[in-house]
């Protein structure tokens, strides 16, 4: 008793140690998940492109992926959280979708720029596909797609232009206001979003740059509640267009200094002005009202928020007074930020947890709970068989594995590197080019950062030169600049005076033509005002370089939206030889050491493949010597298989194979005999059940069957008789008729055996075939007509087809069985057969039937001959003549009437008979063997003249009597 009572506690423990560590996995694989969940379950915004914010504190994010060019907008809510993901329309073949200037509404609805490329025209490079439409689309706040506001169609005017019509929209008060731009002449036009309604054109004006064709001449442009239009220009200055009179005013003494650059223009409700200053960083407000320019943050100050500071934000923006808005100049880990009157930071931007974050959680416990368990299962069954063809291939796998990492690992790693030393020579080859080329102008250089010197002619020659340098160094080192940038500085700033942009001359285009690259700016700037903290200590660390040695070029790293940046900087020098600006080459890295990477690849894979089939073929002629007995044993198995019962198989080994092959030969001897009789049995047995009528049950044998097995399906019927009546009697009639039947039979199974289908039926006076796909049912009936038509059968043959559920089945008994069909299509085929004789059609189908192959089938060869009551009585079927392929000469008159006869059809069924007659008059007129029409005309005079009252006279019914 007592042992008993030891041995359950002994169990009892054990069982709860079990469940101790059952509990702890689970517990575990949920842990896992979930901080695996909230550390990797976050939105991929690839390249970012334009943002903006409501006065909720949402912000909508536009964003791009490169690699499948799909944009899309994301919402997120002023925790961080995504509340949708909106994916804009990709560009279809022949064109390129771009979309661009994201302006969100008190409502939280938004407005998208969505640019039209042709990429069907002949262009020297892919930066220069014309814009063939502009469109600005109404999205709802909860990221669905509501209408295109308003639209611009280049190709509608006859133009073809690289150049943006729509140039800025704004939202003040639920209006939205459209900047646009032809050239230099500049129209506003303005819509309100929420009533069905065109753009009505406001003022216009023209801007007069000082070069002719500097269609970007304008900086920014902003439009007051009343109409006014505010723009500045790359030159600092910055003017207003009264709207009443389009009179212009010059604002720029209101700046705050005489070298100011206007940028990042928003305007709230009150008609201020928020502007950022980029030749100083920063921040000011300009009141309409009172004319009066304000500075509200400076670029050193603090925001508030962590420590923040202004020169970390990107694009300020202000939503009414004194809320404002940015983003982050960072694109690794970006963050959004309200400050002002409320300070809030948005970052750590991830996907609620509720509800398909908790369903990643249990989906990632219970793949962990799998594995262990496999893990657990593997550890304790082990395995009882190990076979010699794994025992060989573990033997030589890892000797493989090994010696292919190796050699990709150091061959790759040996030529990436040899491929980036070369890379940063050329860029530093390149930045001197460019520091010579431009060194006539050196002098100058400092004296460009004022505004008065913007697209000056000295300014303008050095843009030039810039870009014959830029083709110099293609020809020279080839494709190793992405962009150039030039700087200088007035003693204790430095600012990016011009920039040589990429573009699809570059092989690099495809990568960067998303987003404008971080390091460049289209104005003369300050590089505190739109770098990185990181970025500007590294531009100034590299000026400082320049500066106090004899270096002719530096090396730096940076980060962009695109990723990694290569940087290499070459000093520029005045006649004095003092270092008045420095040039920047510019490389994405990750572009160019991935193509790189490919190409290394490429070139390796043909000593990487022939190293592998080296070992693989050691590793066969290896396992080839082992398995040699194995193979002749499996060949013996095989020849058994394919019905050679007598094969015995040869001792060519004294090993385990040997006794195994003895074995084999002593089974073989008495399968032969059981199997010979089996064989005779089967075969016998397929002569009156074929396979394939077997296989549409899901059996292989009968011997797989019971009473009542059986499966429904959608199959095709094909109905045939013979018309055995119009057959002329002659002596022998009966024993000729045998043999014309014997011989159209044989045709039929070779002809349906050959082609997918089944005979399930066949008697003297016809067959029934069954067919998976309807066009196998109807070119097999086709065939089988075509065949011999000469034959005295097939002359008399009438084929019915139809399509519909089919129930096969095994009736009998245990004694006697058999496999039968039942289906209302079969019934209706029968009920059709015995009504087409009445109208010498001798090819019939169904409209189920016509339906299915309506698509793939000569709309030439069939026709509709009427309509009948259904086998319920209760509907109506349509019945469609088929017409054969090569009677060409009647496939001819159906054409020429097919359209009249149907109609005609149509006339009967509807109950105008005399019209109905009419028209089948007028097609015998055209074909006097259509004997349905001639059918028809018959009809119709006994509905007409009621010529019999014993007829069942119902209305539209073609069998009716």
């Amino acid at each position: 008793m007592s042992s008993n009572s030891s041995v359950r506690r002994k169990v009892t423990i054990s069982f709860d140690k079990s469940m101790i560590l059952k509990i702890f996995f689970v517990i575990l694989s949920f842990l896992i998940s979930f901080f695996a969940q909230k550390m990797l379950y976050k939105p991929q915004f690839g390249t970012m492109i334009d943002f903006d914010m409501d006065s909720s504190g949402n912000v909508y994010i536009l964003s791009v992926d490169e690699r499948s060019e799909q944009y899309k907008v994301t919402k997120v809510d002023n925790l961080g959280y995504v509340n949708f993901e909106q994916k804009l329309d990709k560009s279809p073949s022949g064109k390129f979708f771009s979309y661009r200037d994201l302006e969100v509404d008190s409502k939280g609805n938004f407005f998208i720029i969505q640019e039209i490329k042709d990429k069907d025209v002949a262009v020297s490079n892919s930066s220069q596909y014309p814009i063939s439409k502009e469109k600005i689309e109404m999205f709802s706040y909860t990221g669905k797609k509501i209408k295109t506001v308003a639209e611009h169609d280049f190709s509608s005017e006859g133009i073809s232009s690289t150049d943006e019509y729509i140039k800025k929209i704004q939202v003040i008060n639920q209006k939205l206001s459209i900047m646009c731009a032809n050239g230099n002449m500049f129209e506003v036009h303005y819509v309100n979003p929420y009533v069905d309604e065109s753009p009505s054109k406001g003022i216009s004006f023209k801007v007069n740059p000082p070069t002719v064709d500097d269609y970007n001449w304008v900086n920014d442009l902003s439009i007051s509640s009343d109409g006014n239009v505010f723009y500045s220009t790359k030159s600092g200055n910055f003017y207003m267009i009264n709207s009443a009179d389009g009179s212009m005013s010059d604002l720029k003494t209101l700046l705050p200094s005489s070298e100011s650059s206007v940028s990042c223009m928003s305007i709230d409700a009150f008609d201020n002005i928020f502007f950022t200053d980029l030749r100083t960083g920063n921040f000011y407000k300009f009141s309409v009202k009172t004319n009066n320019v304000s500075l509200l943050y400076s670029i050193e100050d603090n925001i508030k928020i962590n420590d923040l500071k202004i020169k970390d934000l990107r694009r300020i923006c202000a939503t009414k007074e004194g809320y404002f808005y940015a983003s982050s100049k960072s694109f690794i880990n970006p963050y959004y930020v309200q400050f002002g009157n409320v300070n809030n930071l948005i970052s750590n931007i991830r996907y609620h947890i509720f509800p398909y974050g908790i369903l990643f959680i249990i989906l990632g416990a219970c793949i962990l709970l799998l594995l262990f368990f496999l893990i657990w299962k593997i550890s304790t069954v082990g395995f009882k068989r190990t076979y010699i063809s794994l025992k060989a291939t573990f033997m030589f796998l890892p000797a493989f594995l090994i010696a292919v990492s190796l050699i990709v690992v150091i061959s790759t790693k040996k030529s990436l590197d040899k491929y980036t030393k070369v890379l940063r020579q050329n860029q530093s080859i390149g930045a001197k080019i460019v520091a010579q080329e431009i060194k006539y102008c050196a002098n100058l250089l400092p004296n460009m950062i004022y505004g008065q010197n913007y697209m000056s002619k000295d300014f303008s020659s050095m843009k030039v030169a810039i870009n014959n340098a830029c083709n110099d160094i293609k020809d020279k080192v080839g494709d190793n600049s992405d962009y150039i940038v030039i700087y200088t500085s007035d003693g204790s700033k430095i600012y990016s005076v011009t920039s040589n942009k990429y573009s699809g001359s570059y092989s690099y285009y495809e990568d960067l033509k998303f987003a404008d690259p971080d390091m460049v700016d289209d104005s003369i700037a300050i590089v505190d005002s739109f770098l990185e903290r990181d970025e500007i200590e590294t531009i100034y660390s590299s000026w400082s370089s320049l500066k106090d040695s004899d270096q002719s070029s530096i090396i730096s790293k940076f980060r962009d939206v695109h990723g990694d940046l290569i940087a290499c900087f070459a000093p520029i020098k005045d006649d004095k030889g003092n270092i008045v600006g420095m040039v920047g080459n510019f490389l994405d890295e990750n572009s160019h050491v991935r193509k790189k990477f490919l190409q290394i690849l490429k070139e390796s894979s043909l000593f990487v493949g022939i190293s592998s089939i080296l070992i693989f073929a050691y590793l066969c002629f290896i396992m080839w010597i082992l398995l040699r007995p194995m193979r002749v044993l499996n060949s013996g198995i095989s020849e058994m298989i394919n019905g050679h019962w007598k094969n015995r198989v040869p001792i060519v080994s004294k090993d385990e194979f040997a006794r195994i092959s003895v074995a084999f030969n002593n089974m073989s001897n008495k399968l032969e005999t059981y199997t010979d009789n089996l064989m005779d049995l089967n075969t016998e047995y397929l002569r009156f059940v074929p396979k394939k009528l077997l296989n549409l049950m899901g059996k292989d044998k009968i011997t797989e069957t019971n009473v009542g097995d059986g499966s429904s399906s959608e199959m095709s019927i094909v109905y045939i008789t013979f018309n055995i009546s119009k057959i002329e009697k002659t002596n022998n009639f009966e024993n000729n008729l045998f043999l014309q039947l014997k011989q159209s039979y044989l045709k039929i199974f070779d002809i349906v055996e050959k082609n997918n289908g089944v005979v399930q039926n066949f008697a003297s006076l016809g067959a029934t075939l069954i067919f998976k796909d309807p066009m196998d049912a109807l070119r097999n009936s086709i065939q089988i007509l075509e065949t011999s038509e000469d034959n005295i059968v097939y002359k008399n043959m009438r084929i019915s087809t139809g399509y519909g559920p089919l129930f096969v089945g095994l009736i009998g008994n245990d004694v006697r069985r058999g496999v039968s069909i039942a289906s209302e299509e079969m019934q209706r085929l029968i009920k059709i057969d015995k009504g087409m004789k009445k109208i010498n059609v001798n090819f019939s189908a169904t409209e189920s039937m016509i339906s299915k192959i309506r698509k793939e089938f000569d709309p030439s060869l069939f026709r509709l001959i009427g309509r009948l009551k259904d086998i319920s009585e209760l509907t109506w079927i349509k019945l469609y003549e088929i017409i054969s392929s090569s009677d060409t000469l009647r496939k001819e008159y159906n054409i020429r009437t097919k359209s009249m006869f149907e109609r005609a059809v149509q006339l009967y069924i509807d109950g105008s008979f005399d019209q109905a007659r009419k028209l089948f008059v007028d097609i015998l007129n055209i074909n006097k063997d259509d004997s349905v029409s001639l059918y028809y005309i018959n009809m119709c005079d006994i509905k007409l003249n009621n010529i019999d009252k014993n007829y069942n006279l119902k209305i539209g019914e073609i069998l009716e009597i």
